[in-house]
C-alpha cells in the first residue's frame, strides 16, 4: 500500500493520528518513553497475578514439551545456532567495504531473520498458555484502551477499562485491525523514509535543537518524534559529507547508511594505500564498486579481474607486487 509520507510527517508531529471506527472520527494515541514503563509495569503485575494463579511459565511449558518429546533441547540449541549466524552476518556486513558485496550480505541478513522468526513463531505457538502469554495478552489490551481517544488533546477516552472488557468480538477485532493499519504507516521504517522525503528536505537543518522542532522537551516526545529527529540527522550527516550520491539510494534508508559506511571505509583504505605508495586494489569489485571508488578516492583504482584478464587470466606474484607498489 502507498505511503502518504506528508500525513506520516502531520501525524508524528501531532503525537497522534487519526482513524474513522463507522461514522466515528478518533485518534489514535503515539506512545512516548514514559507510556513504555506503564506497560512494562502493567506486565508485571499480571505476570506475578497468572504466576500466583498457578499458570506455567514458558520455562515450565517448555520442561513439559520436552519431556513429552513434542519439542527437544536439540531445537532449542538450534534456534540459538540460528540467532548466532545472524548476529555474524551484521557483523560480516559492518566490516565490508564494497558496496555490491554490503547489498549482497544485506540480502542474507535479511533471509536469515525470517528463518530465526519462523523458528521463534513455531515454538511459540507450541507453548500455549503461559504466565508470559497472559500478561503480554493484558498488555495489548491496555494498548488499545490508553491509545483511542475522542479528542485532539488525548483526554477523553473512546472506552472505559469496563466498556472496552464488554465489547463483542467482533468489535474488538475491528479496534485492532484499526489500530494496526493507522499504526503502521508510523512505523519506524516509514519514519526513516520520511526523513528522506523531497518535500521533508527542508527540514534536514532544523533539527539542532529538537525543541525547537517539535516544541517540547526530548523527554515528552514520543517515540516517533524522538526516531525523526534522529533519522534527520544521520541523513544530514551523509549528505554533508557525501558527494555523488547514487541517485537510486537517496530514498533508501538502510542501502544510504551501508552506502556511507562503506565510503569511510574506502577513505581509510584510500589513505593508507596512498601512504604506501601503491595504487589501489580491490578483488571482487564490480563495475559500480569501481566507479564509487574512483568517486572517493579520486585516485587510481586495480580491479584485479581486469589486471588478470589481461595477463590471460593469472596474475603471478611479481604482477600482484607491481600493482601493490612493491
Amino acid at each position: 500500500m502507498k505511503v502518504n509520507y506528508k500525513r506520516v510527517f502531520r501525524d508524528v508531529c501531532n503525537g497522534f493520528s487519526e482513524c474513522w471506527l463507522g461514522d466515528k472520527k478518533v485518534y489514535i494515541k503515539h506512545f512516548s518513553i514514559f507510556d513504555q514503563v506503564d506497560l512494562e509495569d502493567v506486565y508485571e503485575y499480571y505476570y506475578d497475578k497468572a504466576k500466583a494463579r498457578g499458570l506455567p511459565t514458558e520455562e515450565e511449558n517448555l520442561k513439559l514439551l520436552i519431556e513429552e518429546g513434542e519439542w527437544s533441547e536439540e531445537a532449542d540449541a538450534d534456534i540459538k545456532k540460528e540467532e548466532e549466524l545472524l548476529e555474524s552476518l551484521i557483523a560480516q556486513k559492518s566490516a565490508l567495504v564494497l558496496k555490491s558485496k554490503i547489498d549482497k550480505k544485506r540480502e542474507e541478513i535479511n533471509n536469515q531473520r525470517d528463518v530465526v522468526n519462523k523458528k521463534i513463531m513455531t515454538k511459540k505457538g507450541l507453548l500455549g498458555s503461559t504466565c508470559e502469554k497472559f500478561a503480554d495478552d493484558r498488555v495489548n489490551d491496555l494498548y488499545i484502551t490508553k491509545s483511542f481517544y475522542l479528542d485532539t488533546e488525548l483526554s477523553q477516552k473512546l472506552y472505559s477499562d469496563e466498556e472496552f472488557n464488554e465489547l463483542g468480538n467482533k468489535d474488538l477485532v475491528i479496534l485492532i485491525q484499526s489500530y494496526n493499519k493507522i499504526m503502521d504507516a508510523s512505523s519506524e521504517e516509514n519514519v526513516k523514509r520520511l526523513a528522506l522525503e523531497d518535500f521533508f528536505f527542508p527540514y534536514l537543518s532544523l533539527t539542532e535543537s529538537p525543541k525547537d522542532f517539535f516544541g517540547r522537551a526530548c523527554c515528552e516526545m514520543t517515540n516517533s518524534q524522538i526516531q525523526l529527529i534522529l533519522y534527520t540527522k544521520v541523513f544530514k550527516n551523509i549528505f554533508d559529507h557525501h558527494e555523488n550520491i547514487p541517485e537510486a539510494i537517496r530514498k533508501d534508508p538502510d542501502a544510504l547508511i551501508d552506502y556511507a559506511n562503506s565510503n569511510e571505509k574506502i577513505k581509510d583504505v584510500v589513505a593508507k594505500e596512498k601512504e604506501d605508495g601503491a595504487a589501489m586494489t580491490m578483488m571482487g569489485a564490480t563495475k559500480e564498486d569501481i566507479e564509487q571508488i574512483k568517486k572517493e578516492s579520486g585516485g587510481r583504482v586495480v580491479s584485479l579481474r581486469d589486471e588478470a584478464k589481461k595477463k590471460g587470466g593469472v596474475l603471478s606474484m611479481e604482477d600482484m607486487m607491481k600493482l601493490s607498489g612493491a
